[in-house]
């Protein structure tokens, strides 16, 4: 996936009362009730295509099931979410992680091969590079699914 492609893309996050989805907006354009979570941040973590290449389906869910492994190791509290194009044509399944800093949500793409992150924030909705400090930020809209 391209990085014009990723700062374009959509999230959706279970938040205990529904499914949402939070889009790209312009900046400073933040409409929608962020949730009540520690440090005012969510990262959305996938395993599914490392190194941006599209594997196969039982690839995916082993890599899958070795984040959930990953999190609950690490006691991390997390959400089901999916990041995809705005269509929703391809998606990737993951989880929004909550409680941690962007070090360890780098880290945590990092080691599951993956080329960026999201982080969501009150007033942000951003991709992180795994390695570096690349970022786009912008403005996000968040509707119910």
């Amino acid at each position: 996936m391209s990085w014009d492609e990723y700062i374009r893309a959509v999230v959706r996050i279970e938040l205990g009362d529904g499914l949402v989805q939070i889009a790209p907006a312009p900046p400073g354009r933040a409409d929608g009730t962020f949730p009540d979570v520690p440090h005012h941040v969510l990262y959305v973590v996938t395993a599914f295509n490392p190194g941006g290449l599209v594997s196969p389906e039982p690839a995916n869910q082993q890599a899958h099931i070795a984040l959930i492994r990953r999190l609950e190791a690490d006691h991390v509290t997390y959400r089901e979410a999916s990041g995809g194009d705005p269509g929703w044509t391809r998606t990737e399944t993951g989880f929004a992680v909550v409680g941690v800093d962007e070090a360890y949500a780098k880290a945590l793409g990092r080691d599951f091969g993956q080329d960026a992150i999201f982080e969501w924030t009150p007033t942000e909705l951003s991709v992180l590079a795994c390695d570096g400090e690349r970022r786009s930020s912008a403005g996000w809209v968040m509707t119910a699914v």
